[in-house]
């Protein structure tokens, strides 16, 4: 708890104090690196908790769209068997069964097409996912399209009351659907912050360190560097702010510039004497 408030002292007076920043000087660099952790980690943490409560909603309701369409899609009495590397398929060939529709998504017009005498090229023909020939299954992928032999496909029969059971059982994994996002979306923000972020820091130290000679206070590249650790304070709230809202700034170089600002601020008040303590 004493550590917790003494995080929210020091996120307080780095946001609303540039006096403050002479107290800042007078400790080590350690003291500033857990603070930008700290601050980094809460950052992370609400902003992923309010994509997540917004984002993951959304994305479960189209998957709940896309089963639904699936189920429509299949026909009532349409019988698919795979046996010993043959299949066999009730209904005259090419038998096409078309991609369940996903609302502002571009997908291919079908999904499934059971054609004996399809190549390669009827993929693109066909526009489908996947293409049924008498001897491979011709899949269209992230990385181009391949070919599996049936005779590695186990023997298989689908109907409508398995093909339901199969969506309803997909389905079912949503609701870990919220858990997926947050932990992918927080990871996803902790190395932002602490690899990219922490790699710009070097380089908002040197200019802040430069600025310090231009406001005639100069200061050696340490102190600015832990200067600025303390001055993102500001840019990272404004980020977690952003989030909040549902929004996006699109101005070039935002976070520097709101960043430089206010250690241009911080600079300007601060005491003199406090600059080239700390060595």
């Amino acid at each position: 708890m004493k550590k917790l408030k003494a995080f929210f002292y020091v996120y307080k007076n780095s946001m609303t104090s540039p006096k403050y920043y002479k107290e800042v000087l007078k400790t080590d660099l350690n003291f500033s690196l857990k603070y930008y952790f700290m601050l980094v980690l809460f950052a992370s943490i609400l902003i992923t908790t309010i994509e997540t409560v917004s984002v993951a909603p959304k994305i479960k309701s189209q998957i709940s769209g896309f089963a639904e369409n699936a189920r429509q899609v299949y026909p009532d009495d349409l019988l698919i068997k795979i046996e010993e590397g043959k299949w066999s398929v009730n209904r005259e060939e090419p038998f096409v069964i078309p991609m369940p529709q996903i609302p502002n998504e571009n997908v291919p017009e079908n999904a499934i097409v059971f054609y004996r005498q399809g190549t390669i090229s009827d993929v693109d023909l066909f526009d489908t996912v996947v293409l049924v020939n008498d001897v491979n299954i011709v899949v269209r992928g992230a990385n181009g399209i391949q070919a599996r032999s049936l005779d590695n496909v186990p023997d298989i029969e689908v109907n409508k009351e398995t093909f339901d059971n199969f969506i309803e059982f997909l389905f079912s994994f949503t609701r870990f659907l919220p858990y997926i996002i947050f932990i992918a979306t927080l990871l996803g923000l902790l190395i932002y912050f602490i690899f990219f972020r922490l790699f710009y820091s070097l380089f908002l130290g040197a200019a802040i360190y430069a600025l310090s000679f231009l406001n005639k206070k100069s200061m050696n590249y340490m102190n600015a560097y832990r200067i600025g650790l303390h001055t993102m304070t500001l840019p990272i709230t404004f980020q977690v702010v952003l989030a909040l809202v549902r929004s996006s700034l699109r101005l070039p170089l935002w976070f520097f510039i709101l960043n430089i600002f206010f250690a241009l601020v911080v600079l300007s008040r601060m005491e003199e004497p406090s600059l080239k303590k700390k060595k």
